[in-house]
């Protein structure tokens, strides 16, 4: 027997009611959830700003960080505002008391601020196997990371590292069209180079598993919900498949160190480093999976940018080339070679000082291209004053910094959007005119780890590539183009352009 339509009708409207009931009850209970759940901002803390939505917090932080940011600066008489992202307080800071305050305070710890806000891993604080002392993972892995840079190891990886680049420039130059997508190209050549530096040999001489790792390494690197941060303790499929790939990950490293620690082959890489150091299969392979996070999505955006920008200022890939033959003129043995086959003579003290042109083009590109927030926590139960006697920073909270607040500060640097390596020249040096008027490598107590080793790779990357190809910013089809796509400085996570910048190449003699 069929429903009449009167039947079918009264039988919708009671679904659509029933269906509003349910959605309303849910913003309720999230609501009230969110009131009894969320810490709420002190009286002595920065103002809350006017878009602090329960449950999700601001939506203008999760979709139009910088813009967003910005509006709440001009809303708050101090410049400082508070919002919560999901069940964290943050303190947002704009000027250069509270600047001086962020990179100076020993209060603030940087991993736990990324952990809440963007998704990273949290820092274990304790580890015991029976073999181990109490020491923090996080403190063991950045005084082992510090140790190896410091030492020899970087001057002993040279010639690796040279052949490396070699190795990926060759494969550059077998493109048919001569045409290439710099980052794509770009992202392989420092995927290897960071594998030189902290991964296994045995990757590096497996092709196959090493384009599986790079596969693996972006997609985490990619992938950090902001349902994951608003939401921490509710399952999702991107936090599910986050953390499979990441173990996936992990125990395949972990494997392959099993096997070195038994095997006596013992070859020179940051592995064999940490195990003869003493240091347990699950800690060194704690080492290199960090060390591979630190190390790769940056200087793999960075490196993209730099060579775009050469690629559309021909006067500056000049200027870069002429720094290169002024190098290998000091140190070449076979001034006959190419320039490329040159450079191969250049010893490490050498690649580290006698660069300072192409210094300042990556500093700038980190300028213009670094992520648009810092953040840091208040690992403390105390209250840190911000500078002003009006506000500060509650125990447990979560505090932001934005970088563009210094980098496009058009009374520090002169049109700050325009990409300009000569700002940082002596008759001008713009980064100097404020304290922690640069912050691109960190700054202050917190400064970048791992810059030996990613300056070191940048400058050796650009200095081979300007010595082998004389090379044109195009389109995908060829098309010349005369200045750099727009980046999104809105952006939550290191990510390429969305119309990729392509380089038109024609390869070098001399």
């Amino acid at each position: 027997m069929s429903s009449s339509p009167l039947t079918l009708l009264c039988t919708a409207v009671i679904f659509v009611y029933v269906a509003i009931i349910a959605i309303t009850a849910i913003i309720i209970f999230s609501i009230i959830a969110h009131r009894l759940l969320t810490r709420q901002i002190p009286n002595d803390a920065p103002p809350e700003v006017r878009d602090n939505y329960p449950v999700i917090g601001p939506w203008g932080f999760w979709k139009r960080r910088w813009d967003w940011y910005k509006e709440c600066i001009s809303q708050s008489e101090t410049g400082n505002f508070s919002f919560h992202a999901g069940p964290n307080m943050v303190i947002g800071l704009s000027g250069d008391t509270a600047r001086k305050m962020f990179f100076e305070s020993r209060q603030l710890r940087v991993g736990e601020g990324y952990a809440d806000v963007q998704g990273g891993p949290a820092s274990i604080e304790k580890l015991h196997n029976g073999q181990e002392s109490d020491e923090g993972i996080d403190k063991w892995f950045n005084s082992r990371l510090t140790q190896l840079l410091k030492g020899q190891y970087l001057q002993t990886k040279l010639p690796d590292l040279k052949s490396n680049i070699n190795e990926s420039i060759d494969t550059i130059q077998k493109e048919p069209s001569g045409i290439i997508n710099v980052f794509d190209s770009m992202a392989c050549v420092v995927y290897k180079l960071t594998m030189s530096t902290f991964g296994p040999n045995e990757l590096l001489s497996d092709p196959k598993k090493l384009g599986q790792t790079q596969s693996v390494f972006e997609s985490i690197v990619g992938h950090a919900s902001p349902m994951v941060i608003m939401f921490p303790k509710l399952p999702s499929l991107g936090a599910l498949k986050k953390f499979y790939t990441s173990a996936r990950l992990f125990f395949m490293l972990q494997s392959m160190i099993k096997k070195r620690a038994t095997s006596d082959k013992k070859p020179y890489d940051a592995i064999q480093v940490i195990l003869d150091q003493g240091h347990s299969i699950f800690r060194t392979t704690v080492f290199v999976f960090g060390a591979f996070f630190a190390g790769l999505a940056n200087p793999t955006i960075n490196v993209g940018w730099l060579i775009s920008y050469l690629a559309a200022a021909p006067e500056w890939q000049d200027k870069v080339r002429q720094e290169v033959r002024k190098a290998v003129a000091k140190y070449a043995r076979d001034t006959n070679a190419s320039l490329r086959k040159q450079l191969d003579d250049i010893p490490i003290e050498a690649w580290e000082s006698e660069f300072p042109l192409i210094n300042a083009c990556l500093r700038d590109t980190i300028r213009l291209h670094i992520l648009p927030l810092f953040f840091r926590k208040n690992m403390t139960s105390d209250d840190i004053p911000l500078g002003n006697g009006k506000e500060v920073i509650p125990g447990g909270a979560v505090v932001a910094y934005p970088s563009y607040d210094i980098h496009l500060n058009p009374e520090v640097y002169t049109n700050p959007y325009e990409w300009d390596p000569s700002r940082y020249m002596p008759d001008r040096a713009e980064d100097t005119k404020r304290l922690h008027g640069y912050v691109g490598w960190g700054s202050g107590l917190h400064p970048c780890l791992g810059i030996r080793s990613a300056t070191l790779l940048i400058t050796m990357v650009v200095a081979y590539f300007v010595a082998s190809f004389d090379f044109q910013l195009v389109d995908k089809n060829g098309n010349r183009l005369s200045k750099v796509p727009d980046d999104d400085f809105n952006r939550r996570l290191a990510q390429v352009p969305k119309i990729p910048p392509h380089a038109k190449l024609t390869p070098r003699e001399k």
